[in-house]
């Protein structure tokens, strides 16, 4: 029976310092937590600000920074613990890629259309232009 009594007091007492010590491991997670937190809020609010003074810019300036109004009211409609320029950057780099790739794919397109009409005018066939290599009076 004092056996009986001795183990269950062993494993409240087990439980109650394994209680503890989660209980110890939160509050310190919590207390490293907590300034990143805060810190992530306040950055976020200074981002906030910056983006509602860009409202105020006309389209050219905004078009200059690479951004459109349409990505200011996407950058403010994420949550408020993140910073919207962070959002802002990362939508101005991709249009510009995407305008890069566009480029990339004319010129090829442009280059494609030269070769054929080499090739065409070393076999003797009659050549009408096309949109793609043609000179703008042309069009």
């Amino acid at each position: 029976m004092l056996s009986a009594i001795a183990s269950t007091l062993g494993f409240l007492r087990s439980g109650l310092i394994a209680g503890v010590a989660r209980g110890a491991t939160w509050a310190v997670g919590a207390a490293i937590n907590l300034p990143r937190a805060i810190k992530a809020a306040v950055n976020g609010y200074r981002g906030r600000t910056v983006v509602l003074k860009m409202w105020a810019f006309d389209d050219r300036m905004l078009s200059d920074i690479g951004v459109t109004r349409g990505d200011l009211g996407a950058a403010l409609a994420s949550d408020l613990s993140t910073d919207p320029t962070t959002r802002l950057r990362i939508m101005a780099v991709e249009r510009r890629a995407g305008i890069k790739a566009q480029a990339r794919e004319r010129v090829e397109a442009n280059r494609l259309a030269e070769i054929e009409a080499a090739a065409r005018i070393a076999v003797g066939e009659a050549i009408e232009p096309t949109t793609a290599c043609a000179s703008p009076a042309a069009r």
